[in-house]
């Protein structure tokens, strides 16, 4: 569910001269120290194995802090813009991409509720996504496939352009490439961590109508100064590409601060 809720003055501007988003976007790197991370998922991981539980990754909690951090009522990302107003969402949901085929081909699943989730059932529902999709893929996902296909290229960016107006201006669900409305929740994540990419940059779809797209990349040791030494730490960045009618640089560096004191501290913020 969403409601409509005024624009400021410089905001309605901002979404009056950009489109969605073929300009105005901010591209911002968050690095932080995965020390205290890496040890509370190993030993998430430890009590998850003895149970047969999914195993958790730097992924779902980076999932987990984005959802609960950026999405916020404080910050103006959880919400959509559509005839001059913009509807914040009550509802705090992200994507997580997951691939198949080699990489050929992405499915995403969403994590509704991400921010009231563990850890644990986050990473469960991943890798339950993941399995069926790999599997048999997510049925709507393959029907969107085959839409596309028999859709002649001329009018293919129509089509897609129509469907994720529905979705993500209107709020509806669609059954011409079947989703619910706003599939990839208000931020999309994917990671590249395990192909040891150290950065890259998520590219915003102008027709999901997101307001920011994150890459997790490989957590990498460094040197870093810890009261007044130099110790080998390992350093994981966050590579976000924000869409700016969605928010101000001030308002980014605060929610990215407040996002890198979670996952520093990972047990103190309760992640």
């Amino acid at each position: 569910m969403f409601y409509p809720e005024e624009l400021s003055p410089r905001r309605k501007l901002m979404f009056s001269m950009w489109d969605a988003p073929n300009d105005g976007k901010v591209r911002a790197v968050l690095a932080f120290d995965a020390t205290n991370l890496i040890a509370y998922i190993t030993e998430m991981n430890e009590g998850a194995e003895r149970s047969g539980l999914a195993r958790t990754s730097i992924t779902h909690a980076a999932a987990k802090a984005i959802g609960t951090i950026a999405l916020q009522d404080k910050y103006d990302f959880n919400g959509h813009f559509f005839a001059g107003r913009f509807y914040r969402h009550k509802e705090k949901a992200v994507g997580i991409l997951v691939a198949t085929d080699d990489g050929k081909d992405l499915g995403a699943v969403k994590i509704s509720q991400v921010d009231r989730k563990s850890l644990l059932d986050i990473a469960l529902e991943t890798a339950r996504y993941a399995e069926n999709f790999r599997r048999a893929g997510d049925e709507s996902h393959n029907t969107a496939n085959r839409v596309m296909d028999l859709t002649p290229a001329p009018l293919l960016a129509g089509v897609v352009k129509l469907n994720g107006f529905i979705n993500n201006r209107l709020g509806r669900k669609t059954k011409l490439i079947p989703s619910d409305a706003f599939p990839m929740g208000r931020a999309i994540i994917s990671s590249l961590g395990m192909h040891g990419v150290e950065m890259a940059f998520p590219p915003l779809v102008s027709h999901m109508h997101v307001p920011m797209a994150i890459i997790v990349c490989a957590a990498v040791d460094r040197p870093v100064a810890v009261d007044g030494r130099v110790e080998i730490r390992p350093i994981v960045n966050l590579c976000f590409t924000f869409d700016h009618r969605f928010s101000d640089g001030v308002d980014m560096a605060r929610a990215a601060n407040e996002i890198r004191a979670m996952l520093e501290d990972p047990a103190g913020h309760s992640l």
